[in-house]
Formats: structure tokens, sequence, C-alpha cells
């Protein structure tokens, strides 16, 4: 039995309190999973050809996700990634795991997005992998800070679409997950590219374990070359290794720090206070001067 965690860190957006979106969470309990019957899902499953028509360039609106049928998606993903990793005989990893990530839906306008991870064995586990069950496997999806994300468990029906894209296929797959996730606002910038929400929205993937002699062992799971092959980027040309670096290290801009509105309040008040600055000062004056000459007056008759 796995145990698959949903790391992540960063502000999560309230997409305009719509129930039919839940807002996913920080937490890192793996038991918090949305439940299969959730509105969500009954929100992504309809419409099999429609979907069909839109598998090149992903959903996009929020009136489009009505037409993602969960059931073809999984089964024709599941393929996909099938064919493109059947060729690799050598796992960028000890554990002998490839991971294939895709997204079925993105809106942009929100940040909402649903992800799809699998995970398939490639080559045999190498050095302390060899000594793992598989079994004891804690896979773990993690992001920088540009996006949240929560897993959902998916449904039965899902499960045998997925069992049957994989007929036909020598690899073995591990793992069948979907998540739901928000991209963080701050980021959501009008001059954001697709290339540029491809890197942001790429998780890093780790699988730590103990031994069977009780050693702990972690290893990074490799999706560079099996994401993005359905739904939403399929077509988008992928950002080179020193561009997706300065996408990811681009520095974090705080909301709130900068005014970009024009602020007619802080107009206002201003001449105000400049206003009621001036009539205290001018008062203050008056009243010093007022002082010093009933001071004078008094010394001028004589009296202390």
């Amino acid at each position: 039995m796995f145990v698959l965690l949903a790391l992540c860190a960063g502000t999560l957006a309230d997409v305009h309190g719509d129930s039919l979106f839940p807002r996913p969470s920080t937490a890192t309990d793996p038991t918090r999973t949305i439940k299969s019957g959730d509105n969500w899902y009954g929100l992504l499953r309809r419409n099999v050809g429609h979907m069909l028509q839109k598998r090149t360039e992903g959903i996009r609106t929020e009136k489009d996700a009505q037409n993602l049928n969960l059931e073809n998606w999984s089964r024709e993903t599941v393929k996909l990634c099938a064919d493109k990793l059947k060729s690799i005989t050598t796992a960028s990893n000890p554990a002998g795991i490839a991971g294939c990530w895709n997204l079925p839906l993105l809106v942009e306008s929100t940040g909402v997005f649903a992800a799809d991870l699998r995970l398939f064995r490639v080559a045999a586990p190498t050095g302390d992998w060899k000594n793992v069950d598989v079994s004891a496997y804690n896979i773990s999806v993690q992001y920088d800070g540009s996006a949240a994300i929560q897993a959902r468990n998916m449904t039965e029906k899902e499960r045998e679409a997925s069992a049957e894209g994989m007929v036909g296929s020598k690899l073995t797959k591990l793992v069948d997950s979907q998540f739901i996730g928000n991209l963080d606002h701050s980021v959501l910038t009008e001059d954001l590219s697709d290339t540029k929400l491809k890197v942001m929205v790429t998780p890093e993937i780790t699988i730590e374990a103990v031994t069977k002699d009780g050693k702990p062992v972690n290893t990074t799971v490799s999706i560079d070359d099996s994401k993005f092959l359905n739904g939403v980027f399929a077509n988008t040309p992928d950002l080179s290794a020193q561009q997706s670096e300065q996408v990811k290290d681009a520095p974090f801009k705080m909301p709130g720090m900068e005014i970009e509105i024009i602020p007619v309040g802080l107009y206002f008040y201003s001449a105000y206070l400049l206003v009621a600055c001036a009539i205290f000062g001018w008062g203050t004056l008056e009243r010093a001067k007022f002082r010093d000459q009933y001071r004078r007056r008094l010394a001028n008759q004589g009296f202390r």
C-alpha cells in the first residue's frame, strides 16, 4: 500500500467561493483527500466526444470543465504514458521508476488546475532499493511555493479505465493518482505564457522508503520525458533548462506592497491632514506670540 503525500507551499486563492471547485489544502495528512463522489468529480465527467476534440489543448475554462470525462481521460492518458515510456530501459533513479505528469484542466483566470500522476516500473531497482518492498514507498508531490495541491480519490470506474489503458503494455504501473490544485494568484500575471505556466505546474516528485534492514532511502522521480502528453500543454513547447531555472528563480512579489490603483482616498486624507497641520501650526505660533507679548507687558509695568 502506497502512502501518497501532496506537499506544497503557497497562498491559496478563493475561487469566487464556488463550491464546484473546493479549495486545496496545504495539509500533509494523506488521509485528507477529496471524496470520489464530490462536486468536483461531478463537474468534470461529461461528454466523451467533446473531450476527445479537446485533447490537444486540454480544458482551459470552467465552462469547458463540464465536458471532461474522467474515465476516458484515465484510459487515454495511461495508454499515452505507457507508449512513451516503453522504450526506456534505464531509469534515472535507483528505484527503477519513471513518472508521467499531465493536466486535464487549468483555468488560468482563477489558477485552479487538475493534475494526473502515473508511476511505472521501467527497470529493476538497484542498490539499497533492491531491499525495499514496494508497499513501503512514500511518494511526495512537492511545489516550491507557486502552487498548492490536494490529492483526490479516484473512482473504481476510473481505475478500471486505467487498467484498460495498460492492455498490451509490458510495463508495470505502480501508482494512479490525481490532484486538484491552485496556483498562487501572485504569479498569475498578464504576461504569463503557457511555456512559463508549464514550469510552474511541474512538481518535484520524490520517493522515500525504509529497507527491510531499517535503512532510510529516498530518490527523485524524473518526469522530464513524460510530462504533458495529454490535455493542457500537450502541444506547448518546453523552455530550455536555463529558461526554466529563470522562471523558478524569479523573485517572489509580495501582494499589497505596491499601490496599483489611483489612491483617491489617500489624496483627500493627505489634503485634510495638510490643512489641519497648517491650522494647528498657525494657532501654536499665535499663542507663542501672545505669550511673549504678555510677558513683555508685565515686565514694562514692573510686575514679576
